[in-house]
């Protein structure tokens, strides 16, 4: 199996890490034409549950680096008046981490194949998988896709096991299910009813 990743922000990027790590292969493809194309934005606090996530993910050494570059937040935070006299003092517990977001991509990228310039315009489903098909007309096939926008990856293909659709939570049917299915979580491989 193989799994397109439609954007190199810090989501796709993490995702590619992630099924990296798993030993998954992927295909990431970003619109922008080069990393350092979008600066956007500063910093971003990552508290101890975003700490663990990206444990997970990350090779240890990648965690180790993310963790060097980090500042770390004062244990509290300060509350003053208009005449910045300090009127009580916050006791913060668990990790405070601040970290550059240019900073974090790079360390995201660390590995990772991206192809720039890929602005993705739609895809297709059919036995073999999804086809994701982009601006420059160069289609590119995998197993699953996976874009910022989506809360789970969408699949296709017969040997895929994961629910796809364009449109989650419209299928009704349990088709290939032993037991009771939520909508939206065909189980079928070849599902009549919602084309998954």
């Amino acid at each position: 199996m193989s799994v397109i990743i439609i954007g190199a922000g810090l989501g796709g990027l993490t995702l590619a890490q992630g099924l990296g790590r798993a030993g998954i292969p992927c295909q990431v493809y970003e619109r922008d034409p080069s990393p350092e194309f979008r600066k956007q934005g500063y910093r971003l606090h990552i508290g101890g549950a975003g700490d663990t996530a990206l444990r997970e993910v990350l090779r240890p050494e990648l965690h180790e680096l993310f963790r060097a570059t980090a500042g770390r937040a004062l244990p509290h935070t300060n509350v003053y008046d208009e005449r910045l006299r300090l009127l009580t003092r916050l006791e913060d517990e668990g990790t405070h981490l601040n970290i550059n977001r240019f900073t974090l991509r790079q360390i995201l990228l660390h590995g990772q194949e991206v192809s720039y310039g890929k602005r993705f315009t739609h895809h297709a489903i059919d036995e073999d998988g999804v086809t994701a098909h982009f601006a420059d007309g160069l289609p590119h096939a995998a197993a699953c896709w996976w874009e910022p926008t989506a809360s789970t990856p969408r699949c296709g293909g017969s040997t895929c096991r994961t629910p796809r659709s364009s449109t989650p939570g419209s299928c009704t049917s349990t088709a290939g299910s032993r037991s009771p299915r939520t909508p939206g979580r065909c189980s079928s491989r070849r599902c009549s009813r919602c084309s998954r």
